[in-house]
């Protein structure tokens, strides 16, 4: 019997002290991971934050949480309101992928660099944030969804005082041949 109680008396000293240092482990773990994960949040705080400004709104409304979105919202051009479908499932998938594809196009940057932006928008934020593109106004997204998102050659943005083309007003020109010219009568 004496065998046996040295047994467990030494085992449940050693386990304990096993559990301890597993404990201790899981905490240094943890630890890492909450600090790498607060710096992103600073990271990406100070990135929204340069974006607003750069859109010309003030930074401060970068850190408030839901009014954030909207406000990104406002400077991709669309209407704030949008925003709020972020809170329903699928919904808010397609809504990202729209807000990054205009803040894309009112930054003057391409299509690329919007799919950039769906895929690692940590990293594409940053580069808006930091990088020398200027901000071109929510009215862009308007006057590349009047002509359909049709660009210069090579992705480059128009200036930003372009004024868009207009279609010309002669029906046979447009295509709509059902306004025929009337003969006058004889």
């Amino acid at each position: 019997m004496d065998l046996l109680a040295t047994y467990y008396s030494s085992s449940s000293s050693s386990s304990a002290a096993a559990a301890g240092g597993i404990f201790a482990g899981l905490m240094a773990f943890f630890g890492a991971i909450w600090l790498f994960a607060m710096a992103m949040v600073v990271i990406s705080i100070i990135a929204n934050w340069k974006i607003f400004t750069k859109a010309g709104r003030e930074g401060w409304k970068s850190i408030i949480p839901i009014y954030n979105n909207w406000v990104l919202f406002e400077i991709a051009g669309m209407n704030g309101a949008l925003s709020l479908l972020l809170f329903v499932p699928v919904a808010n998938v397609v809504m990202l992928i729209i807000m990054y594809l205009n803040l894309a196009k009112v930054f003057g940057k391409d299509t690329g660099f919007a799919v950039g932006l769906i895929l690692l928008s940590f990293i594409f934020m940053l580069i808006l944030a930091f990088g020398k593109d200027k901000y071109l106004g929510e009215s862009y997204a308007t006057i590349l969804a009047e002509h359909k998102g049709a660009a210069p050659a090579g992705g480059a943005a128009p200036a930003a005082g372009a004024a868009p083309t207009q279609a010309p007003t002669d029906p046979w020109v447009n295509g709509n041949d059902s306004q025929t010219p009337t003969q006058p009568q004889a």
